[in-house]
């Protein structure tokens, strides 16, 4: 055999030889890495697993119970679950920062920041996901999921409490034009995402149109943005439950930008941008609690004596 026939196999069989062991050390690489966070999950977990059985426990019992005051103390009792989830979900996702801090090459961690930005806890620690997000390897930033994060995050920032609220301009259920600075240094402004077909919305239109009979002639601006797939579904929702004091806009009318610009990743949920045109609060569900503060927001804003009531669901 000639010499540069053998140097060619030798060769050959090198890189062979190298793509094997390098496939297996990054095996191995990556199943340690699994095993780091899957150790960081367990105290977290464990804590969810027992929530998960009381919530259970107390679901049941108001199901079964026709005892008002008993399925008030529970329903209290729920309340505080959820503040202890709130918690623990806090303290999984400090666990996973540290994870990503440590391997900014791992899948793992953008797939973590790519779940994890839409959460509820998110919203407190957006220099995290900015800093993570940029601090992720070359190629992970260049990937699909990657450049998605991108887009995510620089809305995320941009539609936080304390930044200068997106412009938009959209048309409203009876053709106008709205133009978001239209009511700069004229109104504070409510933004109210929902989904006519979501119970958890319905439940919360009564409570947006007493907030809007109470204020609108108080400088406050209500703009209902339906995130309805079906127009006529909208307007039908909108004639039964008689909406039509309020300003409703179709997100799907208007090419479905506004819930992507305000970062809004669940619904109901409401931004309220003072008359400098900042965000100054955001609430994420219907809950009683979320209902109680948008109203001492809007009382101390509007100089208004609270006389509104807010009713358990």
């Amino acid at each position: 055999m000639k010499a540069s026939k053998l140097k060619i196999i030798i060769a050959i069989l090198v890189v062979m030889f190298w793509n094997v062991g390098s496939k297996a050390q990054s095996s191995s690489k990556m199943h340690a890495e699994i095993k780091k966070i899957n150790e960081l999950h367990k105290p977290t977990y464990a804590k969810r697993d027992s929530l998960s059985f009381l919530y259970k426990i107390c679901y049941e019992k108001i199901e079964s119970s026709n005892d008002t005051v008993i399925k008030n103390q529970l329903k209290a009792k729920i309340l505080e679950f959820d503040k202890i989830t709130d918690a623990n979900n806090k303290a999984e996702l400090l666990n996973e920062f540290e994870f990503i801090k440590q391997y900014p090459s791992c899948p793992i961690s953008l797939d973590i920041l790519y779940a994890k930005i839409t959460r509820r806890e998110a919203a407190d620690y957006v220099d995290n996901f900015v800093t993570l997000s940029n601090a992720l390897s070359t190629d992970l930033k260049n990937s699909a999921k990657g450049l998605d994060l991108t887009k995510m995050v620089q809305n995320f920032k941009s539609s936080t409490v304390g930044s200068k609220a997106p412009e938009f301009t959209v048309k409203e259920k009876s053709n106008k034009t709205i133009n978001l600075s239209d009511y700069k240094g004229q109104k504070y402004v409510l933004l109210n995402f929902w989904i006519s077909s979501y119970k958890t919305c319905l439940t919360d239109v009564s409570f947006l149109k007493e907030i809007n009979e109470k204020y609108k002639d108080l400088n406050l601006q209500v703009l209902n943005i339906s995130l309805d797939d079906d127009v006529e579904v909208w307007r039908k929702a909108i004639e039964k439950e008689k909406l039509e004091g309020l300003t409703n806009i179709s997100s799907l009318i208007n090419n479905s930008y506004l819930e992507s610009l305000y970062f809004v990743t669940s619904i109901p949920q409401k931004v309220l941008i003072d008359k400098d045109g900042i965000i100054i609060a955001r609430w994420r569900g219907a809950e009683t609690e979320n209902q109680k503060e948008i109203v001492k927001e809007l009382n101390l804003l509007l100089n208004k004596t609270a006389t509104m009531v807010i009713k358990m669901h």
